[in-house]
């Protein structure tokens, strides 16, 4: 290898050098890959893979990147083996790789003329390819976007270019072109995917030491009221022999940018975060139960866990967030007259090496009079038993409406897997199955579905008694045949690649999960006690959704549901605001779906408006109201102040990485350029002009992510108070400008980024922004003026520059850069602004936005 490197032109070395620096740094994108992993989220790594599990999740960058460095062999088999949402990734890396080998082995014309430029714009377009080749249905991972279409992209397609030692201004615009068209159209697709609206927190309560017959009359009035009271709704009651299990499931709307909580209890982030909130649920719930009250130990009341979406919040298994689930079909077509037993296929990646499942059958000897109390049929299993040595239990549970679904659990039949498994006293369909756990387990579960209607219905996985997850399928009705192919084909569409990691609704995040919930809760949901804006904004963003994705049943099935309750609503619209009127209480039924109806559009062609003409108009009030804080017209109170700096501060911290990299980029290029020309003076200028960039730059590999973005926020202003010092002191000093910077100063870089890309990613308030354009005008006339001098001559006419020309001239250039800078500081000022009142809005309707809770007592 040494003495094909060394028999090598200069420049094939250098190419060969810059080869490998740009290696070096693709692989350490590895950390941004295990970052879901650390999380606990979704991710693409293999499930097999030994780097991912001793993966420093709390370290620095420079811990990581070192750890990474320390394991490139490893790394690269991992990157090879990516999950099919950051394949590209993987596609890329195998294109640097063939250009490495090319580099070694091919003759200098050949490399240099056709190979090099070749694999070079292949590199910096795969990524566009194969995910359009993909189609609109597939979604990328945060770290596919977060490195091919976020801003960071500009620098690192920048560096890329470089590596091309004979690039072509035509090939170049050509590239430009079309990977902005490609771009565009991703981003397209991606945005209409829908973010989910109906999101589901839950939390298992057991209740040791009680039996379902000592549940008093009326207990399940008294518990709807006690959690009323404490802002749930109870949907559904699930009671189970030997113990009683409350399942609190709150039903909530997420933030539709992008899954936001806005439940109060979540913002602990564990799973006893209701119960610490509210320390006196236990005791009310038994209170409201009319079981008497814990005298011991032996009547103790415990968390068995929870679900947040369908993923629980602290999973029950022992090696990390591994599991993947995958259920198939994920909507049932119920028919009249026709015994209703569906069949669905579980797979099961990331359990433990030997488990035993089991499933409940009715008429096993887990059916007891005990079961139903109130003689309302809810008979549910009681809590099974396995044998010592079976390994942990695997419960698959199929709940609707308030009842457990019998459903037998077995080994589909291609498998030839055996079923030992135990479940209560006498097998019921259970499988003792053991499966490696780097291997897939795959089951068949019958469901007898009779009686069931349309609407949700949650396949839960419980694993030693814990919640595991809860993956949505949706009962559709009899006369929807459209809407079940046509949903049908969107979950063949967005099917997991075999072998992928990652698990359906929120394990994968896929949009298919998302929508089962939304779509169940709107069409088929008793969702009338949500928030009138809730209501008709989920209408409205799944009208949008079906429309632009091409699902016309659905659509329909949309509007019908909207307009038969409106129809309803409307007749009972008197009363219901003469009830609100009285009690003093929120929205009603009558007038949710009356407002549902006024935010869907009146027609089902066309573009959609998002909302209503009021709506639209309450819009332009606030970016109006916006406008004037900003330009300091109506006064703010302390508390929008800090929200504004701290929402300023935040935006910084999250662009920092842009300005860093363009001034750093900046600064190497001046270097590099004047390289035997520039004079002390003028270098110790440089630095100090980049040096907070220097400062983020050097820090961002020895501190930790939470610490690197206070210390990106906080250097906002003395980056500003840095260029004015360098500028001030190349003034004062007189010093000559190089000729490299000429351009800069006469054209449109120095408009691009002191007057567009620095006040957008690091904001002032507008009255600092005008301070710092006053200070700054008389600075830059001193130094576009001093370029102009250098360079004058005669003007178009023939006739002399005078120094009143040329001082006019770098006046008004200076002027441009301070006039840009000021629109984009006022257009900045006005989004955060805007962002911070969005904020203030939806933490306030985190009070009197009710969710539809379900209390499911087992």
């Amino acid at each position: 290898m040494q003495a094909l490197f060394a028999c090598r032109s200069p420049e094939r070395q250098a190419d060969l050098a810059f080869i490998s620096i740009v290696m070096i740094v693709g692989i350490c994108i590895y950390p941004q890959l295990a970052k879901p992993f650390c999380e606990g989220q979704p991710h693409s790594l293999p499930l097999s893979s030994r780097v991912m599990r001793s993966f420093p999740c709390q370290g620095s960058a420079l811990r990581k990147a070192a750890w990474v460095l320390s394991r490139a062999p490893w790394v690269l088999a991992d990157v090879g083996k990516l999950g099919i949402a950051d394949a590209g990734l993987g596609i890329g890396l195998a294109i640097w790789l063939a250009r490495l080998a090319c580099a070694l082995l091919l003759p200098d014309p050949l490399y240099t003329d056709v190979v090099a430029p070749l694999l070079t714009y292949a590199v910096r377009n795969c990524f566009c390819l194969f995910h359009i080749w993909l189609g609109p249905q597939h979604v990328p991972s945060p770290a596919a976007v977060f490195t091919n279409l976020s801003l960071l992209h500009i620098p690192l397609d920048i560096c890329v270019s470089l590596t091309c030692q004979r690039p072509s201004m035509w090939l170049e615009a050509a590239h430009g072109v079309f990977n902005t068209a490609c771009t565009i159209l991703l981003c397209s697709w991606y945005s209409r995917n829908p973010a989910t609206g109906v999101s589901f927190w839950s939390v298992l309560l057991k209740l040791s030491g009680y039996e379902p017959r000592q549940l008093g009359p009326g207990w399940e009035e008294r518990l709807r009221a006690e959690l009323e009271a404490r802002g749930e709704r109870l949907a559904g009651v699930y009671v189970r022999a030997g113990c009683i299990e409350l399942m609190l499931e709150t039903e909530l709307p997420a933030d539709r940018q992008g899954d936001a909580w806005s439940h109060p209890a979540l913002a602990s982030g564990t799973c006893t975060g209701l119960l610490a909130e509210e320390p006196g649920l236990l005791a009310a719930v038994v209170e409201a139960l009319g079981l008497p009250p814990t005298a011991g130990p032996e009547n103790a009341a415990q968390v068995l866990g929870s679900l947040r979406g369908s993923q629980a919040e602290d999973s029950p298994l022992q090696s990390g967030p591994s599991l993947s689930v995958t259920v198939r079909p994920r909507m049932w077509l119920l028919r009249p007259g026709d015994p209703t037993r569906l069949a669905l296929e579980l797979r099961v990646m990331g359990l433990p090496t030997k488990v035993a499942v089991t499933g409940w059958e009715a008429g096993s000897s887990s059916d007891t009079e005990g079961d139903d109390p109130d003689g309302s049929g809810r008979g549910a299993p009681a809590a099974p038993s396995v044998a010592s040595g079976q390994g942990p239990l695997l419960e698959v549970l199929v709940r609707s409406r308030g009842r457990y679904l019998p459903v037998r659990v077995g080994a589909p039949p291609a498998t030839g897997q055996r079923a030992e498994g135990s479940s209560g006293g006498r097998p019921a369909g259970g499988s003792g199955v053991a499966g490696s756990r780097l291997g897939p387990l795959c089951l068949r579960a019958e469901v007898d579905a009779a009686g069931a209607g349309p609407g949700l219905t949650q396949v839960d996985l419980r694993l030693g008694g814990r919640p595991l997850c809860a993956l949505p399928l949706l009962l559709l009705p009899a006369g929807r045949e459209d809407l079940a192919a046509e949903l049908g084909r969107l979950a063949e569409a967005t099917r997991p690649v075999p072998g992928a990691a990652g698990a359906e609704g929120s394990l994968q995040g896929d949009v298919l999960g998302g929508l089962m919930y939304d779509l169940g809760s709107l069409l088929y949901g008793d969702i009338d006690d949500l928030h009138v804006d809730v209501v008709g904004a989920l209408a409205a963003h799944l009208l949008e959704y079906a429309e632009t994705a091409g699902l016309p049943a659905t659509a329909a099935a949309i509007r019908e549901a909207v307009e038969a309750r409106t129809s309803v609503a409307r007749g009972g619209k008197a009363a219901a605001r003469s009830s609100t009127a009285k009690t003093g209480g929120g929205p009603s039924c009558s007038s949710c779906w009356a407002a549902a109806m006024e935010h869907l559009p009146s027609t089902p062609a066309g573009p959609r408006p998002w909302a209503s003409s009021s709506t639209r108009a309450t819009a332009w009030r606030d970016v109006g109201r916006a406008l004037l804080l900003s330009l300091g017209l109506v006064r703010e109170g302390p508390a929008q102040a800090e929200a504004f700096r701290a929402a300023a501060d935040g935006w910084a911290a999250a662009q920092a990485h842009i300005i860093q990299a363009v001034e750093l980029l900046s600064l190497l290029s001046s270097l590099v350029r004047g390289r035997g020309r520039l004079s002390p003076a003028r270098m110790l200028v440089w630095f100090v002009r980049c040096g907070p960039s220097l400062v983020t730059a050097a820090a961002w590999p020895l501190l930790p992510p939470h610490a690197w973005r206070r210390l990106a926020g906080a250097v906002r202003r003395p980056r500003y108070a840095a260029m004015l010092g360098a500028k001030a002191a190349a003034v004062a000093a007189r010093l000559p400008t190089p000729a490299s910077m000429v351009p800069y100063y006469s054209g449109l870089s120095m408009v691009a980024l002191e007057g567009a890309i620095m006040p957008a990613t690091c904001p002032l308030s507008l009255a600092a922004s005008v301070v710092l354009s006053a200070l700054r005008l008389p600075l830059h006339a001193a130094l576009i003026g001093s370029v102009l001098a250098a360079g004058a001559g005669q003007g178009p006419g023939g006739w002399p520059l005078t120094s009143r020309v040329l001082t006019g001239r770098a006046l008004l250039l200076a002027a441009r850069v301070e006039m840009v800078a000021l629109a984009t500081t006022l257009a900045c000022n006005v989004y955060l602004r805007l962002g911070c009142r969005r904020g203030r809005e939806r933490r306030a309707k985190g009070q009197p936005v009710r969710g539809s809770g379900h209390v499911k007592a087992e």
